[in-house]
């Protein structure tokens, strides 16, 4: 998990700051209510495709809040996939 070896590295209060800020909270909520959501799917509701829901849910959710951390990343992807999606 991302957070938690970030967070190994700059320690969790440091970690637990940058994951609340203003631009990383919204994907930070959504990756940890993902991974609650996919140990709950896995373990009591024993549903495969809702466990792979929930993986590819996480799996978005860490890479848009590590496009935080690049400069303009998330401006960039964002760019990229409307210049993917534009007819021209």
């Amino acid at each position: 998990m991302y957070s938690l070896g970030t967070g190994f590295i700059v320690g969790p209060r440091r970690q637990l700051k940058y994951m609340t800020s203003p631009t990383r909270w919204g994907a930070a909520l959504v990756f940890v209510l993902a991974m609650a959501a996919t140990l709950v799917s896995a373990l009591v509701v024993k549903e495969a495709i809702l466990v792979l829901a929930c993986i590819v849910v996480q799996f978005l959710a860490m890479f848009w809040y590590a496009l935080s951390y690049i400069p303009y990343g998330r401006r960039m992807f964002k760019a990229c996939c409307a210049s993917a999606m534009s007819d021209g």
